[in-house]
C-alpha cells in the first residue's frame, strides 16, 4: 500500500486527469500546510511504511536489509523522474526499525538484476 501511495504521489496529475482517487492530493486538499511542506512530510510517511514493508520480508527470511530497501526506493524514484526528491531518503537514519542482519553477501546470490 505505501508504493501505491508513493505512486500517487508521482501520478498526481495523471490521476486528476482521470479523476482517480488519489491520496496525495488529498493530503494536499485537507492541510492548512504549504505544499512544500505537505509534500516533504509525505514522502517521509510513505516511504518509512514502505521500510516497514521491506523489514516484514527481511524478518521472513528475504535477503533485504534497510541499505537495499533504501536502493530500491531511490531507483523508483529515479525511474519515475524525480530523482531529486531522493535527498529525503538520505536524510533519515538507517539503523532504525532494526534490519539488525547484514545479508550484503546473500543478496548477490539472489539478485536477479541489478536496480
Amino acid at each position: 500500500m505505501s508504493l501505491q501511495a508513493l505512486d500517487d504521489f508521482f501520478d498526481i496529475d495523471e490521476d486528476k486527469l482521470a479523476e482517480k482517487v488519489n491520496l496525495y492530493e488529498a493530503k494536499l486538499l485537507y492541510s492548512e500546510d504549504v505544499k512544500e511542506i505537505i509534500e516533504e512530510r509525505y514522502l517521509k510517511e510513505v516511504s518509512e511504511k514502505a521500510y516497514e514493508g521491506f523489514h516484514i520480508l527481511e524478518k521472513n527470511g528475504y535477503p533485504m536489509n534497510r541499505k537495499e530497501a533504501k536502493r530500491i526506493l531511490k531507483k523508483l524514484f529515479e525511474l519515475r523522474g524525480l530523482k531529486e526528491y531522493s535527498k529525503i531518503l538520505d536524510e533519515e537514519d538507517d539503523s532504525k526499525n532494526g534490519y539488525e542482519k547484514d545479508y550484503d553477501s546473500q543478496l548477490a546470490e539472489y539478485r536477479v538484476c541489478e536496480y
